[in-house]
């Protein structure tokens, strides 16, 4: 079992600043995401067309270090998602945090022991870590609500859905394509 003082579970925008504070205070710190990459909600929200509504600048950039927030020129008021994951990877690098992250690595258990006053965690890599403090980053957009659908489970073709979209282009051309519950489209 791997001892770290703190174990921050998430690789998104607070994820990347608490094992950067953490590291700074002098903690020994391990970031676990199931993601592939940094980037948090935006890593998995891709759809074509993905983008903020708020003022990137205001609202995305980091602003507890002048250096960081001086260092990164938006090029969009409304960043797009790819922006976004360049800023999320850029800052990740200037904070050199990338190095303290375990990427493709879900949570599955975590419990308190009382005996030794520790988190004890395991991943679905098999990772067992051990950890005074367990810090959740893992945002109000983690988990992607459930699809309503009856029957959904018998679908056989391929099934997108905007939270989760895959990190490769996708061809909609000759497909039968839901855009509402009550309608499908031949895309041409």
């Amino acid at each position: 079992e791997e001892m770290f003082d703190v174990a921050v579970i998430g690789g998104g925008f607070g994820g990347i600043y608490a094992v950067h504070r953490f590291r700074e205070a002098g903690l020994s710190v391990v970031g676990i995401d199931g993601a592939s990459g940094f980037g948090g909600t935006w890593y998995h929200n891709g759809y074509p067309g993905s983008r903020v509504d708020t003022d990137s600048v205001n609202l995305y950039s980091y602003t507890f270090s002048q250096e960081i927030y001086d260092g990164w020129r938006w090029k969009e008021r409304y960043a797009a998602q790819t922006e976004l994951m360049e800023y999320a990877n850029w800052v990740a690098d200037e904070l050199d945090v990338r190095r303290r992250f375990r990427f493709d690595s879900w949570l599955i258990k975590s419990a308190w022991s009382s005996a030794d006053k520790r988190w004890h965690l395991e991943t679905d890599r098999g990772d067992r870590i051990a950890c005074r403090f367990l810090v959740m980053c893992t945002g109000n957009l983690s988990e992607p609500k459930p699809v309503p659908f009856a029957g959904l489970e018998r679908f056989e073709g391929e099934w997108l859905q905007s939270n989760r979209w895959p990190h490769r282009e996708v061809d909609f051309a000759g497909k039968r394509v839901a855009d509402r519950l009550d309608q499908a489209v031949e895309r041409q």
